[in-house]
C-alpha cells in the first residue's frame, strides 16, 4: 500500500485568489506540483495546517470520496485526488466532480485538467448533472462486469466539456438524506438535471444497449439517448455522449431563457 500526500496550493485566477488541495501518491503528487511550480500565479499553502489535520483524522489511502474532502478541507475551492491510475478533481464548495482522468503518470496532462477544473468553477453558465444508480435489464452474464466501465466512460466524456459538472450518486444521497432530516442544508441547484443509465440487451445476445435517460427535479424527461452495440463498436459511446452533450447543453439554454 502506497502513502498519500496532501499538499496545497493557492493561484490566481482572473483576480481571485482559489485554493487548491493535492491529494495522492506522493510522486504523482510531487509531478503535479513541479509542473504547477512554473507558473508565477501560484503560491504554495504552508504544509503545517494540512499536516494538522491529517493527524486529527483517521485516513485511508484509498476510497477518499468527495463528500469526506469537502468536510476535511473546507476552506478549499478545488481538491484533487490523485491515485495509480486517475486523477479527479472536485469543487469542493459543494462536492461537484469537476474532471475524471486516466493521467498516465503525466504530470502536463494532470495539470492541464486542473486548469480546466479551475475554468469550470468559474463559469457563470456550468451545467449541473447528477448521476443515478445504473439498471442492468437482462444484459448477458459476461457482459455484467463492464458496465461501471461503460458509465465511467459517458462520465469522463461529458466532463471534457468546460460547463459540465457532476454530483455523484454518494453526494446526491447525502444531501437528501441532511435534507430529510433539517431542511436546512445544502440545496441542489434548481437546474440540476438527473441522469440515469438503463443497459439492456440488443437485438441479439452479443450486443448490449444503453439507454440514458435525463430528468429535471420535478422528474420531467428532458432528454434522452439510445446508443447501441456499445460493447462491440466502442466508437458509439463517444457518438451517443456527444449528442446527449449537445442535447444536455440545449435544455440548459433553455432554462435560462426562462429565468
Amino acid at each position: 500500500m502506497r502513502p498519500f500526500l496532501f499538499l496545497g496550493i493557492v493561484f490566481s485566477s482572473y483576480g481571485a485568489v482559489v485554493k487548491l488541495a493535492l491529494v495522492g501518491v506522493p510522486e504523482y503528487v510531487a509531478l503535479a506540483t513541479a509542473e504547477l511550480s512554473g507558473d508565477a500565479g501560484f503560491e504554495l499553502i504552508e504544509r503545517a495546517a494540512i499536516s494538522q489535520i491529517l493527524k486529527e483524522h483517521v485516513l485511508s489511502e484509498t476510497g477518499m470520496s468527495g463528500t469526506e474532502l469537502c468536510k476535511l478541507f473546507p476552506h478549499a475551492d478545488i481538491f484533487a485526488l490523485i491515485d495509480e491510475k486517475s486523477m479527479r478533481t472536485f469543487n469542493a464548495k459543494n462536492g461537484f466532480l469537476l474532471t475524471d482522468i486516466e493521467h498516465g503518470g503525466n504530470a502536463q496532462k494532470m495539470v492541464s485538467d486542473i486548469r480546466l477544473a479551475r475554468e469550470k468553477t468559474s463559469r457563470p453558465d456550468s451545467l449541473l448533472l447528477g448521476k443515478l444508480a445504473y439498471r442492468d435489464i437482462g444484459v448477458p452474464r459476461r457482459f455484467k462486469k463492464q458496465l461501471p466501465e461503460a458509465v465511467l466512460h459517458v462520465e469522463r466524456l461529458l466532463l471534457a466539456d468546460q460547463q459540465i459538472q457532476l454530483l455523484e450518486r454518494e453526494r446526491l444521497e447525502t444531501v437528501a438524506a441532511e435534507r430529510a432530516l433539517s431542511g436546512v442544508t445544502f440545496q441542489l441547484p434548481a437546474s440540476m438535471l438527473l441522469l440515469s443509465f438503463e443497459f439492456e440487451p440488443g437485438e441479439n445476445s452479443s450486443l448490449v444497449t444503453l439507454l440514458i435517460q435525463v430528468h429535471d427535479l420535478e422528474q420531467r424527461k428532458v432528454a434522452e439517448q439510445t446508443i447501441n452495440d456499445i460493447f462491440k463498436h466502442p466508437v458509439n459511446i463517444r457518438q451517443g455522449v456527444e449528442a446527449l452533450r449537445k442535447k444536455l447543453l440545449q435544455v440548459a439554454a433553455k432554462k435560462g431563457d426562462h429565468k
